[in-house]
Order: C-alpha cells, then sequence, then structure tokens
C-alpha cells in the first residue's frame, strides 16, 4: 500500500488489484475441476462444489494509514451437501469436512501453478500439521492423494501428533520414498536449549528391531522387550493388511490382541498351503509367554539377555519371510 496518496501511487495499486483480479478469475475455471476431484478422492462424495466467487480486490483510500487495506479477499464457495445448498456451509459442514475443503483447495491451488513452472524446477509441498482438524480415519485418503498427485513433488509433512507419526510412517514406508526423522529438545551441559534430530528408518518394525537391540546392549532388558514386541505386532498387522487377511470383527478395533492377528496370518498361511513359514512362527511362539506378553513387562518377571536376543531374531526372521512372501 502508498505510503503517501500521490496519484501515481494510487494509479499503480489500482493497476496491481485490476491485474490481480482478472489473473486471479481466469484461474478459477481451471482451478474448479481439480478442486473437486480431491474432494471426491478424499471420499466426500456428498459435498458438490459448485463454483467459487471472487469478489475481487479494491483498495480503500482511508485518510489514516493504519485503516488503509485491499478489500474482497475473499473466495466464496457455493456448496450442496446431498445436493441442497449450503449458504452458510462453515455452521452446517463439520470440523473434518471444512479441513478436507481447505486442505483440498491447497492442493489443487499447488497443481493448478504447476504449468508456469520451467521444466525440471523444484516442486515443493509443506505441510505443518494441516491434518490436526481431521480424525485418523480420514487422514489417510489425504496420504492417498499426496500418493497419486504429488509423486514427483518434494514433500514436508510436519506434526507434533504421536499417534499421526506413527500411522504416516507405517503406510508411507511401502513406497520407499520418505525419510523420516524426529527432532526432539535437548538441554546441554550449560542449560541451553538445543534441537536434537534423530533420522529414522521408514519402517516401524525395522525401527523397533534396532530398537530393542540397542536397549539389549545397555542391559535395558525390558525396554528391550518392549520393543521386539511392538515390532512383532506391527509385523502381524502389516502382513494382515497387504494380504487382506480377515481378522475377528470388534467394535473398538484397539481391542484386538496379538492372538488375534497370529492366529488369522496361520490360518492364512494354511489355507494357501504355505508351509515355509510355519518354523518361524513356531519360534516365535516360544517367546509368546515371555519376552512378547505385554503383562511381562509391567511385572517383575526376570527377562534373561538370551531369550531378549533370541526373541528378536526370532521376529525379524519371522518379518523377513512375510516380506519375501507375494501376495
Amino acid at each position: 500500500m502508498p505510503a503517501q496518496h500521490t496519484k501515481p501511487a494510487l494509479e499503480k495499486i489500482n493497476q496491481a488489484t485490476v491485474d490481480f483480479n482478472k489473473a486471479f478469475s481466469d484461474a478459477i475455471p481451471k482451478f474448479l475441476p481439480i478442486v473437486k476431484d480431491i474432494i471426491k478422492d478424499l471420499g466426500w462424495d456428498d459435498v458438490d462444489l459448485m463454483d467459487l466467487r471472487f469478489p475481487g480486490l479494491t483498495y480503500n483510500r482511508e485518510w489514516f494509514k493504519h485503516k488503509r487495506a485491499v478489500d474482497g479477499q475473499e473466495l466464496i464457495p457455493d456448496i450442496k451437501f446431498k445436493g441442497h445448498p449450503l449458504p452458510l456451509p462453515q455452521i452446517f459442514l463439520n470440523e473434518a469436512r471444512l479441513s478436507a475443503f481447505a486442505i483440498s483447495l491447497y492442493l489443487a491451488g499447488r497443481l493448478a501453478c504447476i504449468p508456469s513452472a520451467k521444466p525440471g524446477s523444484l516442486k515443493l509441498l509443506v505441510l505443518d500439521d494441516v491434518l490436526v482438524g481431521i480424525d485418523q480415519s480420514n487422514r489417510l485418503p489425504v496420504l492417498q492423494v499426496l500418493a497419486t498427485r504429488f509423486s514427483d513433488w518434494q514433500i514436508v509433512l510436519l506434526t507434533h501428533d504421536r499417534v499421526w507419526f506413527e500411522m504416516a510412517k507405517f503406510y508411507l514406508q511401502e513406497s520407499g520414498k520418505w525419510l523420516t526423522i524426529e527432532m526432539f529438545e535437548h538441554i546441554d551441559p550449560l542449560g541451553n536449549s538445543r534441537p536434537s534430530v534423530r533420522p529414522e528408518n521408514t519402517d516401524p518394525i525395522a525401527n523397533n528391531i534396532a530398537l530393542s537391540r540397542k536397549f539389549l546392549a545397555e542391559k535395558h532388558f525390558p525396554a528391550a522387550a518392549v520393543h521386539t514386541r511392538i515390532a512383532f505386532e506391527l509385523s502381524l498387522k502389516k502382513f494382515c493388511s497387504k494380504h487382506r487377511v480377515p481378522v475377528p470383527y470388534h467394535s473398538d478395533p484397539r481391542k484386538l490382541t496379538t492372538e488375534d492377528f497370529l492366529t488369522a496370518v496361520e490360518s492364512y498361511l494354511s489355507s494357501k498351503g504355505n508351509a515355509a513359514l510355519d518354523p518361524k512362527i513356531k519360534t516365535v511362539k516360544m517367546f509368546r509367554k515371555v519376552v512378547l506378553n505385554p503383562f511381562s513387562h509391567s511385572t517383575p518377571v526376570n527377562l534373561a539377555e538370551l531369550e531378549i536376543s533370541q526373541a528378536t531374531d526370532a521376529v525379524e526372521e519371522m518379518h523377513t519371510g512375510f516380506q519375501a512372501l507375494k501376495k
């Protein structure tokens, strides 16, 4: 905004608003279909984006400098929900749908800018906890959109949500294109706060096996056993997900036990006539009562170093066997 309302200054800012209004209005017809497609990709089939209205920017020529502003910075969506117009979608739609709509606008805007980029230019997308307003079940479709529509982009996904971090890491490991990094606050000997960066393998199963061996070497036996058990559970769940192995239904998925997944895996392998993994699974089951039992880490059970080491090796061999098995 001009410091003084001279004629040249006013002409310059007025022309800038005219140019912007034309360029933005021309972009909406190209931008709108991408938004609509992404909304569908996110699973919101009951929400239809009919149009995006842009009133246009105008310069507010107030006398006092602190009141001067560019008005009209609005993009007004015409939305229908199950065929019914929503004059005030921000009141009717829940937070998950509103967040998904906002994300769709942002992602579509980034994609719409691609034609103006030079060939070979870096296409960078940074998402800093933009999924905080979406529940866990609706976050995976966002990752799927990133995988399909932004496959050749450099993506930085930031979060402070531990559950979402583990969930995204588990989902993204299959592509082999992601690197996960954890950052913590570290207090140095002088009392200064410094960032501490801990890079990781994207594969959480490999990470937990590595952590188990690290704690085992440091003689922290209960901690080592915990990470071996986590690797065991994740390996079973990943196998069930990859091969679409049916598991018992429970209204609360958190109440599905490791035994449920193990039984389902054994039943699946038996139905396929695959006996090669039987010895590996039997070896793991030997450690089920002690090392791989969650209650063994909260009660005064004596965990032997050799038992934990053998259990970790057995889980790793089972996981390697799972990975080698084709769909």
